[in-house]
């Protein structure tokens, strides 16, 4: 929707095996793009706790690394807002964890300049219930309807709570943005931007 601007200051949502990935992992973005520098920040509980606070730069500064364990709503108001939210197989759908989500979320889609979130699902039925609920949700709209992930993880895995649930991390993906209550998000495309300045003449 930007055209070819690169994110390079990222927040990782909710990291948790993300969060252990080797240094080499990370250098593929700087392969891929190699005249931009990234910021790469993973907040989560589940973060290593060895790893709470640590800032590492990679490959001359082209790659900085910074891991903070605490849930985004608690140090959301500490850092700059990224370019762009990642949040990898988050299970949002489910529930199970709704309030967190919730409250990470209000943040994300209404106090963060309306940047770009990157959610994954871990299958089909996944990202049914992730749609499900994020298409409820009256401060969201899709930039990229859910479609699968060329990406994906190939290697097949049973969910640990539910031995009949096969599933491929990052199977699937959308982007979405909040929305304020207005649905016009000044700046956006070039639709959005002759509607803004058709409502403001």
């Amino acid at each position: 929707e930007d055209g070819n601007l690169i994110p390079k200051r990222i927040c990782v949502v909710g990291a948790r095996a993300e969060a252990t990935l080797p240094d080499r992992i990370w250098l593929e973005l700087n392969a891929l793009f190699p005249d931009a520098a990234f910021d790469i920040h993973l907040v989560g509980p589940h973060v290593p706790e060895e790893k709470h606070e640590q800032v590492r730069e990679l490959n001359n500064g082209r790659l900085t690394l910074t891991w903070t364990r605490a849930l985004y709503q608690e140090v959301h108001e500490y850092y700059d807002i990224p370019d762009l939210y990642v949040i990898f197989n988050s299970g949002v759908g489910h529930g199970v964890d709704d309030a967190n989500w919730k409250e990470a979320l209000d943040l994300m889609f209404n106090q963060s300049g309306f940047k770009p979130c990157l959610f994954t699902s871990h299958n089909k039925e996944d990202t049914a219930r992730d749609y499900s609920y994020l298409s409820r949700r009256q401060d969201c709209r899709f930039i990229t309807h859910p479609q699968e992930n060329p990406f994906m993880a190939l290697k097949k895995e049973v969910a640990l709570n539910n031995l009949h649930y096969v599933i491929n991390s990052n199977h699937s993906y959308a982007l979405v943005k909040g929305a304020p209550p207005g649905g016009l998000i000044w700046g956006g495309s070039i639709i959005e931007k002759i509607r803004a300045a058709a409502a403001s003449s």
